[in-house]
């Protein structure tokens, strides 16, 4: 288990590189937290990703948790 601060300074650390958020999305999403996982998701989606394979990576995560 991740404590909320420990997943905030992870977070300050690079606060626009969407693997940051896709990790935590993917931690989430094994932790069945579903809500959390796509909202990770959903942020890692908002920032600038470099290819177009890791963007839809993402989505397909995001789509799973619909499943």
């Amino acid at each position: 288990y991740i404590t909320d601060v420990a997943i905030n300074n992870y977070i300050k650390i690079n606060p626009e590189y969407y693997e940051t958020f896709y990790l935590l999305g993917n931690y989430y999403k094994k932790m069945n937290d579903k809500n959390k996982a796509a909202k990770y998701y959903k942020e890692a989606l908002a920032k600038e990703i470099p290819t177009e394979d890791e963007r839809e990576k993402i989505k397909r995560r995001l789509k799973e948790l619909s499943n």
